[in-house]
C-alpha cells in the first residue's frame, strides 16, 4: 500500500511538473531545474540552445535569480559551476552583472535597439540569427544580429550526445552602441 501511495505521489508531482513548465515555456526560466528540463526538450537544435544560453544570460543578470542563473550558464557551457569565478569569465561575469552595461546583451532581441533604450521582454523575446556555418575547429557557427552593432556577432558551438552547447561566446559581451533613450 505505501508502494502504491509513493508511486502515486510521485506520478503527481511529476505530473504537474511537467505542466508547470509547459505552462512556462518560452518564459525566462526561473530554477535551473525548469532550466534543465526546457534543454533536454529543446537543446537538440544550434538555434534552440542559443535561445536557452541568453535565458541564463539573462537570469544571471537578475540578481535574485543569480545564482540560478550561474548555473543555468553552467549547464549551457557545459562548464564547471563556478565558471564565472575564472580570470577568462571576469569580464563576462561583471558586464551581466552591471547595470551600465546591460543593454549589451538585450541588444540581441529582435527589435532592441539604441533608440528604444534596447527595451525588450527577458519573458518574451526573440534572437536574431542571420546564419549557421559549419566546419570551423572551434565549432558550428552562429551569427547573431545585434540592433546596437554593424555586423553580426558569432558565437561557436559544439554538439554532444545530441544536445548543443556554447563553445565560444565571448563575442556577445562585447560593446554595442549606446542607449539613445
Amino acid at each position: 500500500m505505501k508502494r502504491i501511495l509513493c508511486r502515486t505521489c510521485c506520478l503527481m508531482v511529476l505530473f504537474l511538473s511537467a505542466a508547470w513548465a509547459a505552462e512556462c515555456e518560452g518564459a525566462l526560466p526561473r530554477t535551473v531545474l525548469e532550466f534543465e528540463m526546457r534543454y533536454r526538450q529543446e537543446g537538440t537544435t544550434p538555434e534552440a540552445a542559443a535561445k536557452l544560453f541568453f535565458d541564463g544570460i539573462f537570469a544571471y543578470m537578475d540578481r535574485s535569480t543569480r545564482a540560478e542563473g550561474r548555473k543555468m550558464l553552467a549547464l549551457a557551457m557545459d562548464e564547471r559551476p563556478d565558471w564565472d569565478g575564472r580570470a577568462t569569465m571576469k569580464l563576462f561575469a561583471d558586464r551581466m552583472k552591471s547595470p551600465k552595461t546591460a543593454h549589451i546583451f538585450r541588444s540581441y532581441a529582435r527589435g532592441a535597439v539604441p533608440e528604444n533604450g534596447y527595451a525588450m521582454d527577458p519573458d518574451n523575446y526573440e534572437l536574431v540569427i542571420e546564419r549557421t556555418v559549419a566546419g570551423h575547429p572551434k565549432g558550428l557557427q552562429l551569427y547573431l544580429r545585434s540592433g546596437g552593432a554593424d555586423y553580426p556577432r558569432v558565437i561557436y558551438m559544439k554538439e554532444v550526445n545530441g544536445f548543443w552547447f556554447i563553445a565560444d561566446g565571448s563575442t556577445v559581451k562585447v560593446e554595442v552602441r549606446p542607449p539613445r533613450k
